[in-house]
């Protein structure tokens, strides 16, 4: 790619380069991984990185117990349904409040408490520690369905223009601005991916589908709107406000 002159990469040689097996579809959260395994370079990984950590709080004795250091996602997985599966999921915003659970451990569920040592109710929470400069959201559009096989949901999604994204300290977030989004359009079984990219230099939407790139101006997706909808979306990409232009301006050289 960076031998190439100032036009877009030539799809097939890319996929070539990545290994991936001719016309066969490829999920596009699974090349998202696989770039960034190619490029090597955790300082790449850092810009994506989420760290996730669950936390039980003993409802006797108030004692927290925190699952350090966590988990580290570089895709935070958004469902269409609630824990139960008894809601649909409609916005971003409901997603990622989906995530971020509060959960009430009692009865066969309680959890054992050192300080009590027995076992109590407990309030689980899973929370945010630590906030990347990029946050990558992969709507689950596709699930199994033990009678039909996978299925794709095209449910529409409510995808706000600006997100802000708590953190464990109590009043602490940060606020983040959506920059890209890739589409799937089709089924489980056959599809096209295209995304859609904001350049922050001239504040420009283009449409990137294999190798032609154009401009993209469309009057129902005007920032002056709070939000717009999707039925096809599957990736989002925010970056945050504070870095918002200089993201990637601190990262170390590749060895």
């Amino acid at each position: 790619m960076e031998k190439m002159e100032k036009k877009p990469v030539e799809t097939r040689k890319l996929t070539h380069c990545l290994g991936l097996a001719g016309t066969q579809q490829q999920d596009v959260a699974e090349i998202f991984y696989l770039l960034l395994n190619k490029l090597g370079s955790e300082n790449v990984k850092k810009v994506f990185e989420a760290t996730v950590t669950k936390t039980i709080e003993c409802e006797a004795c108030h004692t927290r117990q925190r699952d350090e250091p966590g988990d580290r996602l570089l895709l935070l997985p958004l469902s269409f349904y609630s824990h139960d599966r008894q809601s649909r999921i409609e916005s971003v915003n409901d997603g990622l409040r989906n995530f971020l659970y509060k959960k009430t451990l009692s009865g066969d569920d309680m959890a054992f408490c050192d300080i009590c040592k027995s076992k109590k109710p407990a309030t689980l929470v899973q929370e945010f520690t630590c906030l990347p400069p990029v946050l990558v959201f992969q709507l689950k559009r596709f699930e199994y369905n033990p009678l039909r096989g996978f299925t794709k949901i095209h449910h529409s999604i409510k995808i706000p223009w600006t997100l802000d994204v708590p953190l464990s300290s109590p009043n602490e977030s940060k606020s983040y601005h959506l920059f890209s989004r890739c589409e799937h359009h089709g089924n489980v079984s056959g599809g096209h991916y295209t995304a859609l990219i904001k350049s922050t230099s001239i504040e420009q939407l283009y449409r990137c589908s294999d190798e032609t790139v154009t401009p993209w101006t469309d009057p129902h997706e005007s920032e002056e709107k709070e939000d717009l909808w999707s039925t096809e979306t599957y990736l989002l990409m925010y970056r945050q406000r504070s870095t918002d232009r200089y993201v990637f301006s601190t990262l170390q050289p590749f060895p």
